[in-house]
């Protein structure tokens, strides 16, 4: 891990080491036609987190949480 609680650089981006942040519940790009998946950080086609589609399904958890789902 990174020395520096939260140093964001290329050499960070370009380490095998783990990732320093992680987000518990967010969407990615997922999987590709052929349903495989590779944790690469490097391929943000299939692992970036959005806001397009993130804000809609946070939107939609936090309506089923209002109405007792």
């Amino acid at each position: 891990m990174p020395r520096l609680a939260g140093l964001c650089d290329w050499n960070t981006f370009n380490s095998p080491d783990p990732n320093f942040h992680v987000f518990t519940g967010a969407l990615v790009g997922g999987p590709d036609d052929k349903d495989n998946y590779v944790d690469n950080r490097q391929d943000y086609v299939h692992n970036e987190v959005a806001i397009d589609y993130n804000a809609g399904f946070q939107s939609a958890v936090a309506a089923l949480v209002m109405l007792g789902y």
